[in-house]
């Protein structure tokens, strides 16, 4: 008789655990880069997306003068997205009056939507940009631009350009 009563509990234990377990699902997340560049006068653009991030893309200017650089390239993704971020790591060093801009486009370079502008300091950092998990890779492009008046200087470093696709 305890024999029974103590494999009923156990049948009563095992019936909770699975009526109250949540199936876990592992996710996997993949590194989408650009494969392209353009602009010209960024030195060494294609380590913005050569995976390591102690090399970068930069441009330095002074006197009047203004450089920029587009990225593009990313491939399509294959399956079904949970979480989709664009990450781009960068820092700005120079003058008073010197700016810098880092954007980026969703839809291709139609519109662009500014993840800083205007600056002329700012510390090596990885800005982390939420796109929609629905957005389509082959139209995802950044953008990376200084200008130096006269008397000033600046230099901005694109260290890394990714996007990471959770699915």
């Amino acid at each position: 008789m305890l024999q029974r009563v103590k494999g009923l509990y156990l049948l009563l234990f095992f019936c909770w655990v699975f009526s109250n377990a949540t199936m876990l699902v592992a996710q996997s997340t993949t590194i989408y880069r650009p494969s392209a560049y353009s602009g010209g006068r960024y030195i060494n653009p294609a380590y913005a997306y050569d995976g390591i991030s102690s090399t970068y893309s930069y441009a330095n200017e002074s006197n009047n003068l203004g450089a920029n650089e587009y990225w593009y390239g990313f491939s399509a993704v294959l399956g079904t997205p949970s979480s989709v971020k664009l990450k781009i790591t960068s820092s700005v060093g120079g003058s008073t009056g010197a700016t810098a801009l880092l954007a980026y486009s969703t839809d291709g370079g139609v519109n662009w939507t500014y993840i800083y502008s205007g600056v002329h300091t700012r510390s090596q950092q990885t800005d982390d940009v939420v796109l929609s998990n629905s957005q389509d890779l082959t139209k995802v492009r950044v953008e990376a631009q200084v200008y130096a008046p006269i008397t000033t200087g600046i230099q901005q470093n694109i260290y890394e350009i990714w996007i990471e696709v959770t699915e």
